[in-house]
């Protein structure tokens, strides 16, 4: 059946689960289809019909397949790769090994014309979160403040968003990580005092990457439904505190120029005020990259809410 065969295709590619379960889950479905079929063989008409009508009944693959990945839904390890990959490419990588401003658009237009083709695989969203990096490079002086980033980013969010909120998450992946750490991290007082803005090799940065990249896997790996909403979170939580501990870092570093006062007084007079103000970005970038998740938690917990009045009458 040709057509069944196109409906299981579109299916498992919407499903994004481990090829051994997918498998699975595909040869029950087409078992129930199958004998649907069978079961209208009693109201007559040829086979195509028959089939026609089953799948017409049973949903629309793509609807299927999201609903299917929200229950068995877990990102292999080549896709969680792909995935973390623009990670080390495009914010630790030029750093060390300067290439032309051309090549970084050049790498996400053929990666983004490979994943178009291959129906737009859950990897692809977080190679389209890097688009708003490459291409204001080609302009001189290019507005890649937080007014540009704000306007970018919420308008990817509002495209992922009709995927899927795990695609929305990975779309705006690189603005918590790799924009939060070049514009504020390295941009505090605290850091540029101690040099680590400057050095070539920047371990804190490479650090940094590295794990962001365990936190994303962390996330993919994860079965959905809560699970992952509950990764999902964390991970951003985890990635507002590395960015605001690399600061704290260079503020305690043994060579500071100014040392801490360590004292109650100074503490809730200067120092809290100082990092509050500081943590206002972060906070910005926390809220609309947690956005995604919030919104599915909000989601399952309303459809998970027990009616507040009987469905039926007596």
């Amino acid at each position: 059946m040709p057509a069944l065969d196109d409906y299981l295709d579109q299916l498992g590619r919407e499903l994004q689960a481990p090829p051994e379960e997918r498998a699975e889950i595909l040869c029950e479905i087409r078992s129930h289809l199958e004998l649907a079929v069978l079961d209208m063989e009693r109201n007559g008409g040829d086979k195509d019909a028959r089939l026609t009508g089953a799948l017409e009944r049973f949903g629309q693959a793509e609807h299927i397949g999201r609903e299917l990945r929200l229950v068995h839904g877990c990102a292999t390890w080549p896709e969680i790769g792909l995935a973390a990959l623009p990670l080390l490419l495009f914010s630790w990588l030029p750093n060390v090994l300067p290439v032309p401003v051309w090549i970084v658009p050049l790498i996400l237009i053929t990666v983004a014309v490979l994943a178009w083709r291959a129906h737009r695989p859950l990897w692809w969203w977080a190679w389209l979160g890097w688009v708003p990096f490459a291409f204001p490079n080609l302009i001189p002086n290019a507005p890649l403040d937080l007014l540009w980033v704000g306007i970018v980013y919420v308008l990817l969010l509002l495209v992922a968003q009709r995927r899927g909120w795990l695609e929305a998450t990975l779309s705006i992946y690189p603005l918590p990580t790799a924009w939060a750490f070049q514009h504020v991290v390295l941009s505090a007082l605290e850091i540029r005092v101690m040099g680590w803005d400057t050095l070539p090799l920047n371990p804190i940065g490479l650090v940094a990457v590295f794990a962001w990249m365990v936190l994303l896997a962390r996330t993919l790996r994860t079965p959905s439904k809560m699970a992952r909403i509950g990764k999902a979170l964390q991970g951003q939580v985890a990635i507002f505190l590395l960015n605001a501990l690399a600061i704290v870092a260079a503020r305690l570093w043994p060579t500071y120029p100014y040392p801490y006062p360590y004292t109650l007084r100074y503490f809730f007079l200067t120092t809290l005020p100082y990092a509050i103000y500081h943590s206002l970005p972060f906070l910005l970038f926390f809220v609309l990259t947690s956005m995604p998740a919030l919104v599915a938690l909000a989601q399952t917990l309303i459809r998970r809410r027990p009616p507040s009045r009987p469905l039926t009458s007596s």
